[in-house]
């Protein structure tokens, strides 16, 4: 009697493993999306503070860094960060600009993709009324922003839990 593995055990071996690397790699791909967006987390969190730092050494005259050349220069901060056009700085993920608030504060806000206002800009995150916002531009974008605990709060926004 010859022993080994039938024509259709093969295949069905090979089916289960299509199967399983169907499921998994998706969700690999959506793990390493929120690390990257973790690291953006940890740089706004660090603009932010450097912000507020340097409103309560200036009175909080946010206009006066926003006029600058190159605002993010002002901070007392250090970020592993290169220029990026003009007033922002480019990470290894993100784009990172200063803007400002519609009440008339300043927010750091972080781009995958492009720069603002671009096409394929998949998501924005930005601290808006003390609360983190993800802005989800793309399809990728939107599922990025409900794995990171995100709940849809108008259009494209989705309130992060601090």
């Amino acid at each position: 009697m010859k022993r080994g593995f039938t024509l259709i055990e093969l295949l069905v071996v090979v089916l289960i493993i299509g199967i399983l690397a169907a499921v998994a790699v998706p969700q690999y791909a959506l793990a390493v999306e929120r690390s990257r967006a973790a690291e953006a987390f940890t740089n706004l969190r660090a603009l932010s503070m450097a912000v507020q730092s340097w409103g309560l050494a200036n009175g909080n005259n946010f206009a006066a860094l926003l006029a600058q050349s190159d605002p993010m220069a002002s901070l007392d901060i250090t970020l592993p960060l290169e220029a990026y056009r003009t007033k922002g700085r480019k990470g290894k993920n993100f784009i990172y600009f200063l803007e400002k608030a519609s009440d008339g504060d300043i927010m750091a806000r972080a781009y995958r993709g492009n720069a603002p206002g671009a096409g394929d800009m998949d998501i924005a995150l930005h601290i808006m009324n003390k609360k983190w916002v993800c802005v989800g531009r793309t399809k990728r974008g939107k599922q990025l922003c409900k794995s990171l605990g995100g709940k849809l709060s108008s259009g494209i926004n989705y309130t992060l839990p601090l």
